[in-house]
């Protein structure tokens, strides 16, 4: 490895570590607009993030199990996650895995 690209990952790993350093709901704010979720796929996320299951999210919020399910369909397509668990990933540390 050359200097570089040492200081192309260096710059990469800083980033990260700034993302990191966020509370985790900024980092959610953050992913929100990133992705252009909607507010009401922001909260879902919010609670995704947290590993609430769809029966908690709809309770929550007071929505159909079926319309959480969409949500979480539409999220994982935004955001180009491919499991609750990379969202939860993602939601976490500001990157997509």
């Amino acid at each position: 490895m050359n200097r570089s690209e040492a200081a192309k990952k260096i710059a990469a790993l800083e980033a990260e570590l700034r993302l990191l350093r966020q509370p985790l709901s900024q980092r959610l704010a953050t992913l929100s607009q990133a992705w252009r979720l909607t507010p009401k796929e922001s909260e879902v996320l919010g609670l995704l993030s947290e590993a609430y299951s769809n029966k908690d999210i709809g309770v929550r919020l007071g929505i159909a199990n079926g319309t959480v399910e969409i949500h979480v369909s539409r999220i994982m397509s935004k955001s180009r996650c491919y499991s609750r668990a990379q969202v939860i990933v993602a939601a976490h540390t500001g990157v997509v895995p």
